[in-house]
């Protein structure tokens, strides 16, 4: 999630979060993400896992429920141009969830 800082992981907002809900939210997406990554790499070689994309970038907060419908309909055409794209014969993490900027 691109912000501030050398530290960017994954997709993050163009700007620091405002306020302590919003930090709190974010930390606990970084959290999450990194230990999807970790948890994939370690399990990856022993079951098969299948990580489908996040969002990318997600300008949106992850509790502003305004824009809930279009968030649904983007993932939606997502997935499906990612299982298209052959993602379910993919294995690994998903560029989406490693450090990156936009």
């Amino acid at each position: 999630m691109p912000g501030t800082g050398p530290g960017k992981t994954a997709c993050a907002p163009s700007s620091p979060p405002g306020g302590a809900i919003a930090s709190a939210t974010h930390a606990l997406n970084l959290m999450i993400a990194r230990q999807m990554v970790s948890d994939v790499q370690r399990l990856g070689d022993r079951i098969e896992i299948t990580v489908v994309p996040p969002l990318c970038p997600l300008d949106v907060s992850p509790y502003d429920f305004t824009r809930a419908g279009k968030l649904i309909d983007r993932a939606a055409v997502s997935t499906r141009d990612w299982i298209d794209g052959g993602g379910l014969e993919r294995r690994g993490i998903p560029h989406q969830l490693r450090q990156h900027l936009h």
